[in-house]
């Protein structure tokens, strides 16, 4: 039998038709089992490092298999060979599109925590115009009694951002930059509340604690800022992807944004 005859009745051309089916099949049954996200993140990769093999390879087969001088049964065992090959690669994509996706669905589970924790730093925290109206009214009473010390309750520090310290490599960089800074800014404050609160601050000259309480006021609205930033840049991370997410970022701390340059200090 020569090799217009074919392969097990089917000509080479029928052949590479149904590989390329059966490669269009295994992406289409990738993007229903998993998350497109990890496939987008895991291909590059696999390209990479089987792209070079692949090609080579396939170029070798299909020379080999076009040639009239073989017998059927060489070609036929080739076939088998790749068909093998194939069994082999098909879990290794497989489990490497499994690690990714199990990696995005940690992602998503540590982003709905941190964005609903700092949601309820936020529910206590005032808005400018609130603070800017609370700083008056603590000038106000300076200036009336020089012994005037406000009650300033201490932040709580956040035991769930603690307990995730040790996972937070995982983020993405795009939302981890904003989602460390928050919550330093609020370590920040709490640890600057309770100097004020101390007994030697109490010493200290009107004049200067009305500075320390105009900072205070300054690094609360930078805190909020950072908590409405995070929870939008992890937001648009979660639902438009993370070149959404970074562009968003890159604007909000920009020099640009007045907002950005409320350093509190």
């Amino acid at each position: 039998m020569n090799g217009d005859s074919g392969i097990w009745g089917l000509s080479l051309g029928t052949w590479q038709v149904l590989f390329a089916l059966g490669l269009l099949g295994l992406g289409y049954l990738l993007t229903i089992k998993f998350n497109r996200r990890s496939i987008l993140r895991v291909l590059p990769g696999v390209i990479l490092v089987l792209g070079p093999v692949i090609l080579l390879a396939s170029s070798g087969i299909l020379a080999v298999l076009g040639a009239d001088v073989l017998d059927i049964r060489i070609k036929q065992a080739l076939i088998a060979a790749i068909a093998i090959a194939a069994g082999w690669l098909a879990p290794f994509l497989l489990q490497e599109y499994r690690r990714a996706d199990e990696r995005d669905e940690r992602i998503r589970d540590m982003h709905r925590a941190i964005y609903a924790d700092v949601g309820s730093f936020l529910e206590n925290f005032y808005s400018s115009d609130d603070l800017e109206r609370y700083l008056d009214t603590i000038k106000s009473e300076l200036e009336k009694d020089g012994n005037y010390i406000p009650f300033i309750p201490v932040p709580r520090r956040s035991l769930m951002y603690q307990s995730l310290t040790g996972q937070v490599h995982i983020l993405p960089r795009v939302t981890i930059d904003l989602i460390v800074l928050f919550y330093a800014q609020v370590d920040n404050v709490a640890d600057f509340v309770e100097n004020m609160n101390s007994d030697a601050f109490r010493r200290v000259p009107a004049a200067r604690r009305a500075l320390a309480y105009a900072d205070y006021v300054a690094m609360l609205d930078f805190a909020r800022f950072l908590g409405v930033s995070t929870q939008q840049v992890v937001a648009a991370y979660d639902k438009e992807g993370p070149r959404v997410a970074k562009a968003l970022s890159e604007h909000l701390k920009s020099p640009s944004n007045p907002a950005a340059d409320r350093s509190g200090q």
